[in-house]
């Protein structure tokens, strides 16, 4: 998960604050196509017990 989003965030060119990921935490959905960043990350995460709030145009938080 956490490697999926680090390359999402250099891909959307935004900054996200990442919480601490373990083994557990699952893997991240394929995000394909065209997506406005807030979609984008809705896809990546869904079916995750994570969600995100935007901070500023090019900033994200990450939490549970």
């Amino acid at each position: 998960m956490a490697k999926a989003l680090r390359q999402f965030a250099t891909q959307a060119g935004v900054s996200l604050s990442l919480p601490t990921f373990s083994d557990k935490d699952g893997k991240s959905n394929a995000v394909k196509g065209r997506y406005t960043i807030e979609d984008g990350l809705r896809q990546l995460l869904s079916g995750s017990d994570f969600t995100f709030k935007t901070v500023s145009e090019k900033s994200i938080h990450i939490y549970r």
